[in-house]
């Protein structure tokens, strides 16, 4: 009796098969997995930004961040906040400006809402996925015609026509 040990081609052709399946199943899930994540932190990022906004409001003298801007006041701006106290290298601060770069995502200030813009172009144009309104409740909410429409879905945000929209730094 001739036995051989091994696999036949059929075999290894099939289990090719199954793991190009599986990949091609898996592989979407783990891109939207990831997606998802980014644009969790950039809203947890939002938070943080408006949180400290508001404490340097409050620390110096007025009563929200909005009524600092107004004010005109040249302490508004983000290397001011304490929320670079405890690290300093994750983001890039744009000194004298209301504008922080963190990771792949733009943050911009202004008196009534803070942008989370995000490049996704190669060549560099800047589309904005997130507003956080100030308000008496803050709401996140996706710019009609920046934003993705599949990002917005995702996360569960809904998407809102702004006539008013920041002009990203290059």
């Amino acid at each position: 009796m001739n036995k051989k040990s091994g696999f036949t081609l059929v075999e290894m052709l099939t289990v090719v098969l199954i793991i190009g399946i599986l990949t091609s199943v898996a592989l979407p899930q783990y891109r939207k997995a990831i997606q998802k994540a980014r644009w969790t932190e950039a809203m947890q990022m939002l938070r943080t930004i408006y949180d400290s906004s508001e404490r340097l409001a409050l620390a110096s003298g007025y009563r929200d961040y909005e009524a600092m801007v107004t004010a005109d006041d040249p302490r508004a701006v983000v290397n001011n906040m304490d929320m670079f106290a405890l690290d300093a290298t994750a983001c890039n601060v744009i000194t004298g400006r209301r504008s922080l770069l963190c990771g792949e995502f733009e943050y911009l200030l202004e008196k009534d809402r803070i942008y989370a813009i995000r490049t996704t172009q190669n060549d560099g144009t800047h589309k904005t996925q997130l507003v956080l309104h100030r308000a008496e409740v803050p709401t996140l909410g996706c710019i009609e015609g920046y934003a993705d429409r599949h990002v917005c879905d995702l996360l569960n945000i809904p998407v809102e026509a702004d006539t008013s929209r920041p002009q990203p730094i290059n």
